[in-house]
């Protein structure tokens, strides 16, 4: 499905009955937002059978996710996103297997997109090794970031270990616009690892 206007994309979002007056708050990313994303090409969309006669409007992401690991003499550690800050004042937490990730752009390989995280997320302009582990798509679900529309993503994992001069004991924050993400590091046992 091509989406080359943001008229374009508000009325297929209206077609599909996506709830789109619940966007922007909360958290929450807005129409713009994700009109911003489909002329980046970071989604897409296409049209599944939900039924006989409808139709289900799909958003399609593919994602470069990164699980990133610290040893401090016997203990590892793992580092997850903490709380998401939002100009609104609103904080939100997500709960991933995995430490940093990026929207895999047009025309780039899924390893390029996990090194940007290391720049984008976490201000390392020069990331350490990364290691694929594995490849996978998840189950067509809700996006939190656009609640009612439904998205699969298309997961590309890496691990990658922090050199100690990397290493900021108290985590690490990424600012933008609309809200500063933190990442903090906790011990492999207190966090669900993914396989």
């Amino acid at each position: 499905m091509e989406i080359l206007t943001k008229e374009d994309l508000l009325s297929a979002l209206i077609t599909h009955c996506v709830p789109i007056d619940r966007w922007g708050a909360e958290g929450t990313k807005t129409v713009d937002d994700l009109f911003g994303e489909v002329n980046r090409g970071e989604s897409r969309f296409e049209l599944q059978p939900d039924g006989p006669k409808n139709t289900a409007l799909i958003r399609h992401v593919q994602v470069a996710a990164v699980v990133v690991y610290y040893r401090d003499g016997e203990s590892l550690m793992m580092l997850i996103e903490g709380d998401r800050e939002h100009v609104s004042g609103d904080v939100t937490r997500r709960e991933l297997d995995t430490s940093i990730s990026e929207k895999v752009m047009p025309g780039e390989v899924p390893m390029l997109a996990a090194q940007r995280a290391f720049r984008e997320e976490l201000g390392i302009s020069d990331p350490p090794n990364l290691e694929a582990v594995k490849n996978f798509e998840k189950d067509t679900a809700r996006s939190s970031s656009y609640p009612g529309l439904m998205t699969r993503y298309e997961m590309h994992v890496f691990v990658a270990h922090m050199p100690d001069h990397h290493f900021r004991s108290g985590g690490y924050a990424e600012h933008q616009t609309k809200k500063t993400s933190r990442f903090n590091w906790t011990k492999v046992q207190d966090v669900a690892v993914a396989a």
